[in-house]
């Protein structure tokens, strides 16, 4: 196997030269198998000691996907799209009654292996409890080295390069099927070394569990304040064939002149419970939003740049407000990419409110970035209002459902701007507003130093490949310093 270069007048091209005899098992006969770009990071990885995955884990295979899933599931089920940043966001997983499911266990590593976009992404199961997976989720179990190295090595250029070589299908197909997944060479280093990246591994998920703690406690103290943490609409009793039902209350009686002032005749929107939370706002001092936040943005021209960085619905974690960035070539631009974003903004999406799709940039490390046009932009502009007060009172259960009641249609439910504008806006103390927004802030650094470990591990695991420990682990000892954070029994 060999690798040439065609030296043209104008360009040079660089090809491979494979014997049939070293065809891959006989099995791959694709010429994209064996790009010299492939062949060169195998060999980078067949310098150190090595292996391949089948024969280091005891077992690679998927489960089925459940062909229901319900609120109230009785099991937990993890997806391609809940595998983010090593880690599985628990926040947002889906439930089903079904009972064939696939489980997954503690240390169990995972790879998305379906869809263009989503597959080759990779977590490490770091959960005790029940969870379960699906077809399109390939799960590695029993690791006979370190599964945490394994879990940051595959998300490494050189280890995404090894998976990358692997895909089959064509585009819109996309497979990683496990007999593919089983050959991904992986270099070992020694045990001491493995040990190290687990640990950053561990103190990045320490972190992150707490960044999030710190935005749920941010809502928990608002909701207290407001009156509103264990608000449920009022409810009656009924009897039904004999039997006793406890219901929400959901009639109510309007003048004529009010349904048509609001210009609504679904009886939704007139559901007694709106009532009941309009008041509980009107019992503080309070404004109209448009009074305190701007919703204007700045069109964002794709023709300006080489790429921006991109941000949509469905990349903001429901719970949190944590989001993710996709970089995307101008020339790529979606139609929906218009506005222009910049620190402190408020992001509310229009689409499917009761999602509760809401985002703050508490700081801007992205240029340029841009939000879709689902997305509501608010800017806060009164000086008695916070921006991080704002944000955590959007997600709150309060404005959730008073962001429900303004929606229209039924197949594509969405909120008008203009609605979201003309909402009522608690004002609460001054000292409340700093208590949260302190917590926000705290709890965003601690989800930055989460991504900064989790970076430092993969760059480690890299420089390991391309050069030694010693060097690998020189450059870790400086970068975790740099962050200042301590991670228990490190080698420095």
């Amino acid at each position: 196997m060999m690798i040439l270069t065609y030296r043209g007048k104008c360009y040079n091209i660089e090809y491979s030269v494979v014997n049939i005899s070293e065809l891959e098992k006989g099995l791959r006969l694709d010429a994209e198998y064996y790009d010299p770009s492939y062949l060169k990071n195998e060999k980078r990885i067949k310098r150190k000691k090595w292996d391949v995955l089948g024969s280091l884990f005891e077992y690679i295979g998927s489960g089925k996907t459940p062909k229901r899933y319900s609120k109230d599931g009785k099991y937990t089920i993890v997806r391609s799209g809940d595998l983010t940043g090593n880690i599985i966001n628990k926040r947002n997983l889906l439930k089903t009654n079904e009972t064939r499911l696939f489980r997954i266990f503690k240390k169990d590593i995972l790879i998305s292996s379906i869809g263009r976009g989503s597959i080759g992404k990779v977590a490490i199961n770091l959960y005790d409890e029940p969870l379960y997976t699906v077809s399109e989720v390939t799960v590695l179990r029993n690791c006979r080295i370190n599964p945490f190295y394994v879990a940051v090595y595959l998300q490494t250029p050189t280890g995404q390069r090894e998976i990358e070589r692997r895909i089959t299908g064509a585009t819109g197909q996309l497979h990683l099927i496990p007999s593919n997944i089983s050959t991904i060479a992986v270099p070992i280093p020694s045990n001491s070394f493995q040990k190290f990246i687990e640990k950053l591994v561990l103190k990045a998920y320490e972190e992150r569990e707490k960044s999030d703690q710190l935005y749920i406690q941010a809502k928990e103290i608002l909701s207290e304040k407001l009156g509103i943490k264990n608000w449920k609409p009022k409810t009656k009793k009924v009897k039904i064939g004999g039997k006793e039902f406890e219901v929400e209350e959901n009639i109510s009686i309007r003048r004529f002149s009010d349904v048509v002032q609001a210009d609504r005749l679904d009886a939704e929107y007139w559901e007694p419970k709106y009532d009941e939370l309009e008041q509980i706002i009107k019992s503080f001092k309070h404004k109209k939003l448009h009074e305190i936040a701007s919703n204007s943005y700045e069109t964002f021209n794709p023709k300006n740049c080489d790429y921006f960085y991109y941000l949509e619905i469905a990349n903001v974690d429901l719970t949190t407000g944590i989001y993710e960035l996709k970089k995307v070539p101008c020339s790529e631009a979606p139609s929906r990419a218009k506005k222009l974003v910049e620190e402190k903004d408020i992001l509310i999406s229009t689409v499917r409110p009761n999602r509760n799709a809401v985002a703050f940039v508490i700081k801007k490390d992205k240029e340029p970035f841009v939000a879709s046009t689902g997305f509501c932009k608010l800017k806060v502009i009164d000086n008695r209002v916070l921006p991080e007060y704002l944000f955590v009172l959007f997600k709150t259960d309060l404005y959730r459902e008073l962001l429900v009641r303004k929606t229209t249609a039924t197949m594509y439910p969405a909120v008008s701007e203009k609605d979201i504008m003309e909402l009522e806006i608690p004002i609460l103390p001054m000292d409340i507003q700093e208590r949260i927004r302190d917590m926000i802030i705290r709890g965003f650094q601690s989800r930055e130093n989460s991504k900064k470990l989790l970076e430092i591990a993969k760059q480690t695991v890299e420089l390991y490949i391309e050069n030694n420990e010693k060097v690998a682990l020189e450059y870790a000892q400086r970068e975790v310093n740099s962050i200042g954070v301590q991670v228990q029994g490190c080698p420095f």
